[in-house]
């Protein structure tokens, strides 16, 4: 997504702008209904609220398309806009001072969001006892496995006059 703002008096006003979804369908689809609604607008929540409109009816995707979850993908590009107007507003914020209109809820969908790194330990007692339940074991081939040396059915090349099957149910 992007977007050319110019200042009109006290406000910034949509210049230009360029919607395009990738991902969401067998091919990128470009919002152009979506750009149009937005050229000529001022960038506040009005606009917000509009574009989400028009992009519900502007983002076609059909309904037998590969990947299936449609409403999901459908939703999924409201959130990017969404997404990608609060972050427009914050970066707007610095030509003039908007952070009053955007709620304190909506500031997370902004901000980078930063989990510690996952730490984790075992303890275990190992008794052996003359049998090998409960006592670790190498695997024979994982050393194979994770040094990719491992080779697997199809990895090895169809011998000639070869014949390929598939069981379909």
């Amino acid at each position: 997504m992007r977007v050319f703002l110019e200042k009109k008096d006290d406000d910034l006003v949509v210049a230009d702008a360029s919607i395009v979804y990738g991902g969401v369908a067998p091919l990128s689809i470009a919002a152009r209904q979506t750009k149009e609604y937005l050229i000529g607008k001022t960038w506040n929540q009005e606009l917000l609220q509009g574009a989400q409109e028009v992009s519900r009816s502007d983002i076609i995707i059909k309904e037998d398309g590969p990947g299936g979850m449609v409403e999901f993908r459908k939703s999924l590009t409201l959130s990017f806009f969404f997404k990608f107007f609060y972050w427009v507003s914050q970066e707007m914020d610095e030509m003039r001072s908007i952070r009053e209109e955007i709620p304190l809820s909506h500031i997370s969908a902004i901000k980078p969001f930063e989990r510690p790194s996952a730490v984790g330990s075992q303890d275990c007692e190992i008794v052996k006892q003359g049998t090998f339940v409960g006592s670790p074991e190498i695997h024979l081939s994982s050393r194979l496995q994770v040094t990719v040396e491992a080779e697997y059915a199809d990895d090895t090349p169809l011998p000639p006059d070869g014949l390929n099957a598939v069981l379909l149910g």
